[in-house]
């Protein structure tokens, strides 16, 4: 049985508390924000494949779980440090 919803957003929000109190928002112009996000978004889907590659054959997925979570959270940050309208 999958996940419920609730389980999940908390998990995202505690992946997000836990970036920004590593590397705080994304800095600088607004271009220079958009561009490093959208860099992190890219190596953590990177990392994201990596996990699935290494676990595809097992079947056992909590890497792969844990770096989706961490493209999840990186897409927040995005979007609420670097994207706003």
């Amino acid at each position: 049985m999958p996940e419920p919803i609730e389980g999940l957003i908390d998990a995202l929000r505690r992946e997000v508390e836990r970036q920004d109190a590593k590397h705080g928002p994304y800095q600088g112009g607004r271009l220079g924000r958009s561009r490093l996000a959208l860099a992190t978004l890219e190596d953590e889907i990177r990392e994201s494949l990596d996990a699935w590659r290494a676990e595809r054959s097992t079947g056992q997925w909590a890497q792969t779980r844990c770096e989706v979570l961490q493209v999840a959270a990186v897409a927040m940050r995005a979007i609420r440090d670097a994207l706003e309208p």
